[in-house]
């Protein structure tokens, strides 16, 4: 796991912005709004002097002149805190879909065990060369700042999708700044992400998570959209791979939390559970904590994205359940040949597993070069 932070401090947007929601802007809460402030705007909450989160005023755009423009940069802005599978992406397309509330996407890279940085994201796999280009060869600050663009809706509202990775990659980078050596790393975020608030997105049962997470590593299908023909999700049940997955989902939760209560920060919190049985209510609850205000005839649109657990994943996961009961230590000696026998298994478990000291080791090297 990357180092954390200089105190040690421990994750598709419409192509056209709703007609109804075209005239609005966000700005950020830093006083209470006057009497007349609240005469002028029927979409404006009141709030305390320390509230930092969002208002969306009613006014006229303005004139938008260049494909930057289009992209302003952010006077507010909330990460989408997350661990793999945990349903970030049906709460992402849904708060995307509104036209307001950012353009939510994994903008920032992770490091990879021999120090390179890792740019799997939904922004690079559109325009994969700009993207890796410009993070290892192009200054932070411009980087940061395409980022920031790239998701900024028109009403400068700025939205991210970040795993434990990403924030630690971020914060490394954040250090090389000249304010590096005094900052912890929440101040950094702080510093660098105007008004930001944190939204925390978690799933309650972590065994069908990781059920999913495997599966998921295995077809390489990471999402289905509802509107696509049902795909086959070819994969091989192994007991440690499944075991493997849910462990690395709750040390990386734990370093949420603990990021979380070193930095004093609340997040607002979405249960996966609740968000699939309460899918608008939910988002409208968040909405309303981010203080990002929607027309009272707002209709959400249907979920575009299709549940992918089926009936072998109710299968694999009632196979966990009872090779947990039985013998853990029994079950995860017995699995060990299948992991180099099948290639499914041996391509995404093993395969990565064997690289990883292999590249820590090149990446010592060339350090020890530079010296």
């Amino acid at each position: 796991m990357a180092r954390l932070s200089v105190h040690q401090e421990p994750q598709h947007a419409t192509d056209v912005m709703p007609p109804h929601l075209a005239a609005s802007r966000a700005e950020p809460l830093h006083a209470p709004l006057t009497p007349s402030d609240s005469a002028n705007s029927a979409d404006t909450w009141t709030a305390g002097s320390n509230d930092h989160r969002l208002r969306v005023v009613t006014a006229m755009p303005p004139v938008l002149s260049s494909a930057e423009d289009a992209h302003p940069a952010p006077t507010a802005s909330f990460f989408i805190c997350h661990t793999m599978r945990c349903g970030s992406t049906l709460l992402c397309d849904a708060l995307s879909s509104t036209g307001v509330a950012g353009s939510a996407e994994e903008y920032f890279p992770e490091r990879l065990p021999d120090g390179s940085p890792l740019v799997r994201t939904g922004a690079a796999l559109k325009d994969p060369d700009t993207w890796v280009s410009d993070w290892t060869s192009t200054p932070f600050e411009e980087c940061l700042d395409r980022a920031l663009r790239s998701g900024t809706t028109p009403n400068g509202v700025f939205a991210s999708k970040v795993k434990w990775p990403n924030l630690a990659y971020l914060g490394e980078l954040l250090e090389e700044l000249p304010e590096g050596s005094i900052l912890s790393l929440s101040e950094h975020l702080a510093s660098a992400f105007p008004n930001l608030r944190y939204v925390w997105v978690t799933r309650r049962d972590k065994v069908r998570q990781a059920v999913s997470l495997a599966k998921a590593r295995q077809s390489t299908q990471w999402k289905e959209l509802s509107a696509q023909p049902q795909r086959s999700h070819a994969a091989d049940y192994n007991f440690l791979v499944v075991d493997v997955a849910l462990r690395g989902i709750v040390q990386e939760e734990c370093l949420w939390e603990e990021f979380f209560t070193r930095a004093g920060i609340t997040p607002f919190t979405v249960v996966y559970e609740d968000l699939v049985r309460n899918y608008e209510s939910t988002i409208r609850r968040l909405l309303d904590d981010l203080r990002i205000g929607l027309p009272s005839e707002y209709v959400f649109p249907a979920p575009r994205l299709r549940k992918q657990s089926d009936a072998e994943s109710e299968e694999w996961v009632e196979r966990y359940y009872r090779d947990v009961r039985s013998n853990r230590t029994w079950h995860a000696v017995r699995n060990l040949p299948a992991l180099f026998i099948k290639r499914r298994l041996r391509q995404t478990y093993v395969l990565p597993r064997l690289r990883t000291p292999v590249d820590r080791l090149r990446a010592r090297g060339r350090r020890a070069d530079v010296r």
